[in-house]
């Protein structure tokens, strides 16, 4: 299966788990390609794509196996030194965010709260934003499934338990209609919502 997925999931949770799928699928044969958001998807003609948006043409059918949802987040050392209220960590830190998205602006717009930039640091991968927070350099919106792990062993910490979702915005399952019997994707898409 030519398989592509979106990169920051592909680096950071598919590769590290893909020994998971070995020893329960050995007859599935997958090719893992990292897409970019530069890439025109549809064109490389891949077998399977997971994408945090759907994919609709023509030759692919998509489904949705899961919303996703950002969350403001910080390493456990700066976490403990920032006050609880949202208004303060724009005097308190850093905030990091992807660029031309401003995900922080439309979370506090949520919370009714007024979004003053004093000190925003952008990028454009959110590897780099997930390495930038880990290192206590700032405090970022992080999508929940991404950052599993970090929370879970609390290298990461949620600072509030207000999510922001965004329109479309999560993991898709699209499949080329030509492999649409194939018992190989039935078998990865069940092995994928495991892991998300």
């Amino acid at each position: 299966l030519q398989f592509g997925v979106g990169s920051a999931f592909a680096i950071h949770r598919l590769a590290p788990e893909l020994n998971g799928l070995s020893p329960q699928h050995n007859k599935i044969d997958i090719r893992l390609r990292m897409l970019s958001c530069s890439d025109d998807i549809t064109a490389l003609d891949l077998d399977v794509i997971l994408y945090d948006h759907p994919i609709e043409h023509i030759s692919y059918d998509c489904i949705q196996l899961k919303s996703e949802a950002y969350y403001p987040v910080a390493n456990a050392e700066l976490a403990k030194k920032l006050s609880s209220s949202p208004i303060e960590w724009q005097k308190e830190t850093t905030f990091i965010d992807i660029e031309t998205v401003n995900l922080w602006q439309d979370w506090y717009n949520e919370q009714g709260l007024e979004f003053v930039e004093t000190s925003t640091q952008y990028f454009l991968h959110s590897i780099l934003i997930l390495k930038t927070v880990i290192a206590g350099q700032g405090i970022s919106l992080m999508g929940e499934t991404l950052i599993r792990d970090e929370l879970k062993s609390g290298e990461l910490v949620k600072l509030s338990d207000t999510s922001l979702i965004l329109p479309d915005d999560g993991f898709y399952f699209a499949w080329h209609k030509r492999r649409k019997n194939d018992a190989n994707i039935r078998q990865l898409k069940n092995w994928l919502i495991g892991l998300l």
